[in-house]
């Protein structure tokens, strides 16, 4: 019951065409540097420069693809994208030298082309190390990062896109700073749009390198993999503002409670024709990386698109795949989840303190206990109750304290908490669908873009209280919604 981890064999870099490059290069390396010292020979400085340049090429190539394929360059405290980048760039200038060189060296000092007995060695080496550079020159070209390209070299890590942001607060937040710090991307290829700029998050995610603006169309433009981080009830205007400029090359993540796979489409439709929409839901603890995801595929997103996304969010913690109309109870369970266990911990704590414990040695006592219960229980294949019945001594002091739990309802509580958290998801559903902004929602998006919109209408109510109801999505009943 891992919370995380997969197999060591990176089978995607074996069958990737990042991984044939790789492979081609380690067949060239090897069969330049057997015919060189088989027949070709080499000799003088230059021929020892070539050799070399050969030789480390090819060793330090076979490391870069032990450990790509095993996955263990998730031990190096580095950027696994840019070593490897910047190495296949610097083997290619070496290849490109040691071509020229060799074939120049021999051919004019030591052996006349004609009717020399090692010419078709030579001329076999100069052939290999040419492939060889194209090879590691591949290498470079496919992992360079085009704009309106996505490209996935590895299973759980080196994702090389651009990543948006559409609200920057704390899912947000959580996210980049999980993300960062797998190196899984990095900050600099993540957008995040925010009209506060001076909200803690937003200054949060300045501090880490993250790039911040208040143009939604800016974040869009900039990004690969959108995630769409707002409000529910602000999905439907975001969605109208950014739709003209979504391209096939964009992915969008909703990761807003209860807002449908399909409302969203119908949005997008209206401007591109197939759409790949996902929907995701996770929790705060991804900061840690140890947060739990769950998400849907839409209609037109691809296979490749949810590995992508599983991809993402398995670098900060458990995450899976699951049918669309388990996401609402998802939400009621992990998704808020984080806040149960801080209220029990707070309790906990606080009950610490009443029986004489420091306040900090109580809730560290009681995060760690909560800790190391989640654990025992993800590392088993017991059931909680035994888990939970392993601890209770006959006339025990935990035995007597689950008693008092459930004399007030414990268990009913927990329950009932997560079905009026999915309860409430699916009334936020329906305000979304309803296409209407709460002047405290406008506040949180950028107002004046919202009253440069057709058919946007702002007014008080009839009790002159300066309410006001906004439509913002159909111009034929915009206007003011007036509350009785």
């Amino acid at each position: 019951m891992d919370s995380q981890g997969s197999p060591y064999l990176n089978k995607r870099a074996l069958c990737s065409t990042l991984g044939s490059a790789r492979i081609c290069q380690l067949a060239m390396g090897c069969a330049v540097i057997a015919m060189v010292t088989h027949s070709a020979g080499y000799s003088g400085s230059q021929g020892v420069f070539c050799m070399a340049a050969w030789c480390c090429c090819f060793a330090v190539s076979a490391a870069v693809f032990f450990l790509d394929a095993t996955r263990l360059y998730s031990c190096l405290r580095v950027s696994w994208d840019n070593l490897t980048v910047t190495w296949a760039a610097c083997a290619t200038l070496m290849y490109v030298t040691a071509s020229v060189v060799y074939p120049l060296f021999f051919l004019r000092s030591e052996c006349p082309y004609e009717g020399c007995e090692v010419r078709d060695f030579r001329i076999a080496v100069t052939v290999c190390s040419i492939l060889g550079t194209l090879a590691y020159g591949a290498e470079v070209a496919l992992c360079r990062a085009r704009p309106g390209q996505i490209v996935v070299v590895n299973a759980t890590s080196s994702v090389r896109m651009s990543v948006g942001f559409i609200g920057a607060g704390q899912l947000a937040h959580a996210l980049v700073k999980g993300f960062t710090a797998a190196g899984v991307i990095a900050a600099h290829r993540i957008t995040a749009s925010s009209p506060d700029t001076d909200l803690p998050t937003v200054t949060g995610l300045r501090k880490m390198g993250v790039n911040l603006t208040t143009s939604n169309k800016e974040t869009v433009n900039r990004s690969d993999v959108l995630f769409l981080a707002v409000k529910p009830h602000i999905i439907p205007f975001v969605l109208d503002e950014i739709g003209p400029d979504i391209e096939d090359r964009h992915l969008i993540v909703s990761c807003a409670a209860g807002v449908t796979i399909s409302s969203i489409e119908k949005k997008l439709l209206q401007h591109r024709s197939a759409p790949r929409v996902m929907r995701c839901m996770t929790n705060t603890p991804v900061v840690v990386r140890e947060g739990a995801t769950v998400y849907a595929t839409g209609t037109h997103a691809e296979v490749e698109d949810g590995k992508l996304l599983e991809q993402l969010m398995a670098s900060v913690g458990f995450c899976t795949e699951v049918e669309e109309d388990l996401v609402d109870a998802v939400t009621g369970l992990s998704g808020s989840g984080p806040a149960y266990a801080f209220t029990a911990l707070d309790a906990l704590a606080d009950g610490g303190v009443k029986m004489g414990l420091p306040r900090r040695l109580a809730v560290r006592l009681g995060a760690q206990a909560l800790l190391g219960a989640a654990k025992m229980l993800l590392d088993s294949e017991q059931h909680p109750g035994q888990l939970k019945d392993n601890v209770c001594s006959p006339g025990g002091a935990t035995i007597h304290a689950l008693h008092f739990l459930e004399s007030g309802g414990f268990r009913s509580l927990l329950i009932n908490a997560v079905e009026a958290s999915c309860i409430r998801t699916r009334e936020l559903q329906f305000l979304a669908d309803q296409e209407r902004i709460s002047p405290a929602a406008i506040k949180k998006t950028t107002l004046d873009k919202v009253l440069q919109q057709p058919g946007v209408a702002v007014g008080g109510d009839a009790g002159g209280n300066g309410r006001s109801g906004l439509n913002l999505f159909n111009s034929r009943t915009s206007g003011i919604k007036k509350k009785n």
